[in-house]
Parts: structure tokens; sequence; C-alpha cells
């Protein structure tokens, strides 16, 4: 995961820092360290040389403390033509109504403690004092489901993509990390 980075930049050591995120590893440890943490659009921001888990999700994303430092990193990240079109974007949306912002019901939740809950709540009644529309709707699937289906995606790329050192058992690879390799392997 990208902890470490998220650290780093949530105690001051660095400025910004990068993170790679296929399953939130950029976001989460954002979430935990009190930054804002980005995982932009698969394909967007180059994965040239990151060792690859999950082709399907793997995204480099920037961390920062604010939200206007990390358009500013992943902005310098992207290549002339993909900035082009997000800044085109960016302008684009300034000139529209603010979008609806979905919320989910709290069956959708899942199980939460109040404190969560309470705070998700808060969020929501912030955004409408914003101005922003807001709708509650229903996921027509469990956050469960959804995990598993990522897991089984990423499980199988996982393996595929690092068998060489999986099936080698001389290969320096860590016991825990090899079994959860190996889970890929039979799907």
């Amino acid at each position: 995961s990208s902890n470490g980075s998220a650290s780093a930049v949530a105690s001051g050591l660095v400025p910004a820092a990068l993170g790679t995120d296929p399953g939130g590893s950029v976001r989460i440890p954002s979430s935990w360290c009190g930054i804002t943490g980005l995982k932009g659009s698969p394909g967007w921001v180059s994965t040239s040389g990151v060792a690859a888990l999950s082709q399907s999700f793997d995204v480099v994303g920037p961390m920062a403390r604010t939200a206007s430092e990390v358009c500013q990193l992943y902005r310098a990240m992207l290549p002339a033509p993909r900035r082009t079109a997000l800044d085109s974007a960016l302008k684009k949306a300034t000139q529209q109504p603010l979008p609806t912002l979905i919320f989910l019901d709290d069956a959708s939740l899942g199980k939460l403690d109040a404190e969560m809950l309470a705070a998700y709540r808060a969020s929501q009644a912030r955004c409408e004092l914003l101005g922003f529309p807001v709708m509650v709707r229903a996921i027509p699937c469990s956050f469960a489901d959804m995990a598993e289906n990522w897991a089984g995606i990423s499980g199988v790329e996982g393996y595929l993509n690092n068998r060489k050192w999986v099936d080698d058992p001389t290969a320096p690879l860590d016991d825990a990390v090899r079994s959860n390799f190996l889970q890929g392997s039979k799907t």
C-alpha cells in the first residue's frame, strides 16, 4: 500500500507523494492521514515502470495536503493531450450547473457503526448547504459482491502478471504474498 507516502505527506516530510492504487492504496491511506489522494482513470497516467498487479485497476495517483495541490500534481503527471482535455473539461464544468451528488441509502451502506453513518450523513447535509443538488439512491449489489468481483479480476491478473516469481519456489517472495497470488491461479 501507499501508507508510507501518505504518512510522509501528513507529517510534513514531503509536500506531496505518489502511490499506486489498484484497490484503494492511495485513497485509503490518504483518508487515514487526513490528506487528499486521487485515483484517476486507468490509462491517463502512465504505469510504465510500475510493477503490475492488475492492469484493469492499476493507477498511479498523487497525494498532498489539499485538493488544489493534488490537482497541480495530477496535471503535471499527465501527458500534454490529456492535460489539455482535463483543463477543457474543468473549464466547461465551471460553466455548468452544480452536479447532482448521489449519496447511498442506509441499506446500501451495509454495516456501519453509528459514528461513521453520522459522519456520512453530515457530509451529505454539508453538500446540500453548499447548494449541491443531492439524491439518495440504492446500489444494485452489496459492497461485499463488488469486493468479490474486484478480488477475482485483480487476483487472476495479479497471478498472470507475476507468475514467473510466484511459481518459482526459489524466488525471494514473501509466503503471504505468494499465497495471495496463488489464489488468483485457481480462479
